[in-house]
């Protein structure tokens, strides 16, 4: 997993999928480079085109929120919720979440990510529309 201020690049889900932070949105990368400086020297970004691309993007997505939530969780038990709600009144456009349940919010995020791949959900999708 690579983290810059303009995104994130998981490589380590079968697949190299850049979330930008603008927009969230799982991108696939072809010929990612994970030593860039700007978004555009990530790699060409293209959206998932078939079934295997969506799921390894989504898996993708799903461990950048693990990790998200991993990283809030040690910054709530080790830095201090005062300095992330400190963080965030800095921001220019407030959060929607509170400091204290932001890594709560992204492993929420990850287990709805996860839940778009039960398998449940490949057997009974067909049969009611959706």
């Amino acid at each position: 997993l690579t983290l810059w201020g303009f995104g994130a690049l998981c490589d380590a889900c079968g697949a190299a999928i850049f979330v930008p932070r603008d927009g969230f949105v799982p991108r696939w990368v072809e010929g990612a480079c994970g030593t860039a400086f700007r978004v555009e020297d990530v790699g060409v970004r293209r959206d998932a085109a078939t079934g295997p691309e969506r799921r390894a993007a989504r898996a993708g997505l799903a461990l950048l929120a693990d990790w998200l939530a991993e990283y809030e969780a040690w910054v709530a038990r080790d830095v201090g919720l005062a300095w992330r709600r400190e963080c965030l009144a800095a921001r220019r456009k407030a959060s929607p979440i509170p400091a204290e349940e932001l890594s709560t919010a992204w492993r929420r995020l990850a287990v709805r990510v996860r839940a778009t791949d039960a398998s449940v959900q490949h057997h009974v999708a067909p049969m009611t529309g959706a």
